[in-house]
């Protein structure tokens, strides 16, 4: 039989309303072991299109061979109401209020934890989607505006994409009131440019909030990355990875296996100028064990912060390090007197820096190191070829150091086998000017206390 209707197809915006010949198609549905299917050999061959490419390709799409009545009638809606072959068929109005889901929805068995309208509501500007995933999808999104002085520049990174659980979350941010157009793309290769749209929604937006001038760094999804399983870390403490935070204060909690190595980045985004920028130095792992490693992140500033975590495959030992996870963390109040940490080398393991946390330091004082370790066998301070060993008690090692007469460097050493004299970096320190009378005051209170 061949099937009269209407079809969201190619110039079909979500919400659009169906009048006269404007998007009336036809279709196929056959008889076929005891029931009727549907088949459409035009979209069966469809065209390909990327979200930043109009390169046009055609490949088979078995979406449209046997499609179920359940998936059709996102996007065909047919004059008699039985050729539906629903039980329950639904009205034009019913079928316009659908979203618009495309073949990659289904092909990739996505499906939404909540019913969505084809026009979505923000009366803040603020809008977010969940797109339940049975397996590790790249996604992109790509937002356009009805008012055509509405230019793309101004639309750029306002899609932000995060994963967590079984679920890849979309938060839309719009510059400014009027009426929108989400289109969300999908890939099941995570190096793969060229992604299918999968889905498509109207927003419209009817006032903005304050931070309304946000966009959100362009790094991808944020969550777990490919390489994330390989690396043997699971999350703790942080399941969303978007962190929201008020103190300038993060703490963060990750198990992970006895041979993985794990580094970070921590980038500041500017609004202003689109640039994300370095500030490594305001995160450190200040505990790190055979299955646990404890973060902590300083925000020395207001604004969009990405922490991303790097590691190996514990199999391989050798391996390159990888991108693993990256978190999203919005700082709404800077940390007061925030200072950078000291760098922790790749050894720094079975340790807990207690002080100093500070890892710039002020020549011609003395201060205090406290350093938790059981496997210790010795653990030193070393300024300018000026060794100062710690004292231990218990798992405690600590000890007063001079950091000297002259800017350089300040090291932390142990060593770790008792049958080897073999002294291990575990943590440098950046030794700059003199300190100012109240510096000073604070060291000698320490040291005294």
């Amino acid at each position: 039989m061949v099937i009269e209707g209407y079809s969201k197809g190619a110039g079909y915006r979500p919400g659009d309303r169906f009048k006269g010949n404007t998007f009336r198609n036809q279709w196929t549905a056959v008889w076929i072991e005891g029931s009727w299917r549907f088949i459409n050999c035009n979209w069966g061959a469809r065209h390909v299109k990327g979200p930043r490419d109009n390169i046009m390709t055609y490949k088979c799409d078995e979406f449209y061979f046997l499609t179920d009545p359940e998936e059709h009638i996102y996007q065909h809606f047919p004059e008699e109401p039985k050729w539906q072959l629903l039980r329950k068929p639904i009205t034009l109005q019913e079928f316009v209020r659908l979203p618009v889901l495309k073949s990659p929805f289904f092909n990739h068995d996505l499906s939404f934890p909540v019913s969505y309208s084809s026009v979505l509501h923000a009366p803040d500007g603020s809008v977010e989607i969940r797109i339940e995933v049975p397996r590790f999808l790249n996604f992109a999104g790509k937002l356009k505006a009805k008012d055509k002085t509405v230019t793309q520049d101004m639309l750029e990174d306002r899609v932000l994409i995060r994963r967590q659980d079984k679920e890849v979350v979309f938060t839309v941010n719009l510059p400014m009131p009027g009426t929108y157009f989400l289109e969300i793309y999908v890939s099941k290769s995570w190096l793969n440019e060229s992604m299918n749209n999968a889905c498509a929604f109207r927003i419209k937006c009817t006032d903005v909030s304050s931070n309304a001038h946000m966009s959100y760094p362009p790094v991808g999804a944020f969550g777990r990355t490919p390489h994330f399983k390989s690396s043997g870390l699971s999350e703790e403490s942080h399941k969303d990875t978007f962190i929201s935070c008020s103190g300038g204060e993060v703490s963060l909690a990750f198990s992970c296996v006895r041979d993985s190595k794990i580094s970070h980045s921590l980038r500041l985004w500017n609004h202003r100028d689109k640039q994300l920028h370095d500030y490594d130095r305001f995160a450190f792992p200040r505990y790190r064990s055979d299955n646990r490693v404890h973060y902590q992140v300083h925000c020395p500033r207001r604004g969009s912060y990405v922490l991303s975590l790097f590691s190996n495959r514990p199999d391989r030992p050798d391996s390159d390090m990888e991108c693993v996870y990256r978190y999203f963390i919005e700082c709404q109040t800077a940390k007061d007197n925030a200072n950078p940490f000291p760098k922790a080398s790749k050894r720094w393991r079975h340790c807990q820096l207690i002080e100093p946390m500070k890892g710039e330091l002020n020549m011609k004082v003395k201060i205090r190191f406290k350093i938790e370790s059981e496997r210790a066998m010795e653990v030193m301070a070393e300024v300018n070829k000026d060794w100062t060993p710690l004292k231990r008690e218990g798992k405690l090692w600590q000890g007063v150091v001079y950091t000297g007469d002259q800017p350089g460097k300040a090291m932390v050493y142990g060593r770790f086998d008792s049958n080897k004299d073999k002294y291990i970096p575990l943590l440098e320190y950046q030794i700059k000017g003199e300190a100012g009378v109240a510096d000073q005051v604070k060291a000698l209170y320490k040291y005294l206390n």
